[in-house]
């Protein structure tokens, strides 16, 4: 038995500030789960143990309104049916100065636990609560009451009212703001459905009341780009900036102003417009990962030696607007593929919108190498997701076999695609064990299974093995797949051989994660699939016993 300290006890360590910290930090702080049960159970052992639990139980909210049932005590009025109602049936102001002035000790502990919040998730804030914000604001001298408070999501209806601004402070680091159309009165009477201009005050405070801003969200249908890109340059800590909102399409001019006022951005998702013929190339040196939608023909703008210039991109995701696959789908690919961050490119997904319930039955059904071929060139890339959904594809076992061997070091492929009588064999996985050895998570819309597979199991593991790289202390090395999903492959009536299916997987990705219980409803997709997953499961073991098979 190991000595322990002079003076050291079980005892003197569960009353150190520093070691219960540690340990309720490994509790799951958010408002569902037993681990929140727990630490508010551990509150209440002993005063020693009070705070430190109280601070990590504080620490993560889903709203503000377990803070607000500590704030209503027993001032809290019967007639409502729950305690996070109060303060509808209330008048804020009076309220919160009674509070104040006639319970000191409560409003101190109010505040106490409001200073150890950092993150409140998604919440939505109607005008009642918006009051009640800005008179506890206001009681607190004018400062937040959230003085630690690094993430945040504010979501309210009101989006002429201004109380984020005095909620934040400069700890401030992640905001995901929505926003929705104006609601309230100016005068008594609503505000024109067009007028937005109510809004711009709170963009353009946004850079005094979170000065250190590093990540900023926003969404809503109803904010144009004139009052929000003036106002958010001016955030010059952003890292990453999601704008998900149709008015504010980023146009050339935009991505020049942004990229330029933004030197340190990271990542930028947006939607993008007029990018037909940009004037001038929008150029960073920091930005890591693009997100765009759009239609092809802006795609392809963005993208040309005039659109951007970001020479150290890993990661970009394209969602492509239009009806059906047309020639500027192309376009786009062949302006990926000479983009001048082509080299650095790791992480590409590429998705098509399909707009129309259906694809014309008389649609030419065209090569999926033919389709992809500009991407194949970027040799480089290890994680994959392609999902061309608005237009029939001839997905040959020739296709499968030119895409892993362009593609040698992939991690994880996504191919999602319409299936068709044309789809490849289920012995196409072959190609991904013999010339994809990094590959990690493998998944196909459908594979076909073929009457018998014809190469015995050993000596498909025999082939393949000899083909990867050996790892150090062994004569062969295992292919690391741990994750495939064959998605619509095995929902068919057809009678499915399991054991030789499971023979023939198992022998190439000797590694691959089957578990042995699979949560959720079990449905005509998953059934055959568990099946073969319980006899590959019943192969390892034999295997694991030295038995024969």
């Amino acid at each position: 038995m190991t000595a322990q300290p002079i003076g050291f006890s079980t005892q003197t360590a569960l009353l150190n500030y520093d070691i219960l910290a540690y340990i309720f930090n490994s509790f799951e702080s958010r408002s569902r789960g037993s681990g929140r049960k727990a630490l508010a159970a551990c509150t209440l052992v002993c005063q020693t143990w009070s705070e430190p639990a109280s601070e990590v139980l504080w620490r993560k909210l889903d709203s503000l309104h377990p803070l607000w049932a500590l704030l209503a005590g027993r001032y809290f009025p019967p007639s409502a049916k729950r305690l996070t109602e109060f303060w509808t049936i209330v008048e804020p102001e009076e309220f919160v100065k009674e509070v104040a002035a006639k319970e000191p000790d409560l409003w101190k502990r109010f505040l106490h636990r409001a200073s150890h919040i950092r993150e409140i998730g998604t919440a939505s804030y109607g005008e009642a609560e918006l009051a009640l914000i800005r008179s506890v604001v206001q009681h607190n001298g004018g400062t937040t009451f959230l003085p630690s408070l690094n993430i945040l999501a504010w979501r309210h209806a009101v989006t002429t009212d201004m109380t984020l601004l005095v909620v934040i402070s400069p700890s401030l680091r992640s905001l995901e703001l929505s926003t929705a159309r104006n609601i309230s009165r100016h005068n008594g009477m609503h505000p024109p459905p067009n007028d937005y201009t109510p809004s711009e005050p709170l963009f353009a405070g946004l850079p005094a009341a979170a000065p250190y801003l590093h990540r900023l969200v926003i969404s809503g249908r109803q904010l144009p780009s004139s009052i929000v890109y003036p106002h958010i340059v001016g955030l010059t800590r952003l890292r990453e900036l999601c704008l998900y909102n149709d008015l504010c399409a980023v146009r050339p001019a935009d991505l020049c102003l942004i990229l330029g006022a933004l030197p340190d951005l990271e990542l930028l998702s947006t939607q993008v417009k007029d990018f037909f013929n940009p004037p001038c190339a929008a150029s960073s040196t920091s930005l890591r990962e693009l997100r765009l939608n759009g239609t092809p023909a802006d795609l392809a703008g963005v993208l040309s030696p005039s659109g951007i210039d970001v020479p150290f991109l890993t990661s970009l995701s394209l969602n492509v607007d239009g009806v059906a696959y047309t020639a500027s789908h192309q376009h786009c690919l062949e302006a990926l593929a000479l983009a001048n961050f082509a080299p650095t490119l790791r992480t590409l997904v590429l998705a098509t919108v399909v707009r129309d319930e259906q694809i014309p039955a008389d649609a030419e059904l065209a090569h999926y190498t033919t389709l992809i071929g500009p991407l194949m060139r970027l040799a480089h890339l290890e994680d994959v997701e392609l999902r061309i959904l608005n237009t029939w594809l001839n997905l040959a076992d020739e296709d499968v076999l030119a895409v892993a061997r362009a593609w040698r070091r992939l991690r994880r492929l996504i191919l999602s695609y319409i299936p068709t009588d044309s789809v490849p064999s289920m012995t196409v996985l072959r190609h991904f064990a013999m010339h994809c050895p990094d590959l990690r998570e493998l998944v196909l819309t459908k594979v076909r299974i073929p009457e018998a597979l014809d190469v015995p199991a050993p000596v498909i593991a025999e082939t393949l093995t000899t083909k990867l790289p050996a790892k150090a202390g062994s004569e062969k090395a295992l292919h690391p797949l741990r994750k495939l999903d064959l998605r619509l492959t095995f929902a068919t009536r057809d009678p499915i051989n399991t054991l030789e299916v499971a023979r023939f997987i198992d022998s190439l990705f000797p590694q691959l994660e089957v578990t042995a219980t699979r949560s959720g409803r079990i449905t005509v997709f998953t059934a055959p699939w568990e099946k073969i997953e319980a006899e590959i499961r019943r192969m390892r073991t034999r295997r694991s016993l030295g038995v024969q098979m």
